[in-house]
């Protein structure tokens, strides 16, 4: 496509049924705020599925973003973010 190559690729991945519930608190359960993609969920799965498998195709760096059903704490989610970028620049 003639773009550089990236050095990596972070994926943050977040369940669907957890974003899900995240954008319902963010929108005090008016469901009509969400956008037509937030909306959609058999898209959003498409697309999870498509990222799932790039990730394993591509060798991108998977940042598990939740657990049991839960966000992790934001200060978690760059810990992890910063260690990947870290070892991907050889720090």
């Amino acid at each position: 496509m003639g773009i550089p190559k990236p050095d990596a690729v972070i994926y943050l991945d977040m369940p669907i049924e957890v974003s899900q519930k995240l954008m319902t608190g963010r929108y005090n359960g008016d469901e009509s705020k969400k956008d037509i993609h937030e909306k959609d969920v058999d898209y959003l799965n498409s697309c999870r599925k498509a990222a799932d498998y790039s990730c394993q195709k591509l060798g991108w760096t998977r940042i598990v973003c939740a657990e049991n059903g839960e966000p992790l704490p934001i200060d978690v989610i760059s810990e992890k973010v910063f260690a990947a970028v870290a070892q991907a620049l050889d720090l």
